[in-house]
């Protein structure tokens, strides 16, 4: 949820969140920027995907960082961003 102007606005998974960001951060507290997305939903399925191909990096002999969440973030009052959504890897 983000707020504007003194009042909350309530983000669901097909809200357009502008050109929001998705980065993938690890248990360490390392992070790598992963994609631009344009609402939850699409940021869910783009970190199903990034992780399949983590996996499939890994298995094949890659060294790719493991993350342990994925973060959304938008844009939000004054041009600052902020998280709109934490989403699993698994």
């Amino acid at each position: 949820m983000t707020a504007t102007r003194g009042r909350p606005r309530a983000i669901d998974e097909n809200t357009s969140i502008g050109i929001g960001f998705l980065v993938a951060e690890s248990q360490k507290g390392t992070y790598e920027p992963v994609a631009a997305v344009s609402s939850i939903n699409e940021a869910r399925e783009i970190a199903a995907d990034d992780l399949r191909r983590r996996i499939r990096r890994m298995e094949q002999g890659g060294d790719p960082m493991c993350p342990a969440q994925y973060v959304a973030w938008a844009q939000g009052i004054e041009g600052i961003y902020v998280r709109v959504a934490e989403i699993e890897a698994r």
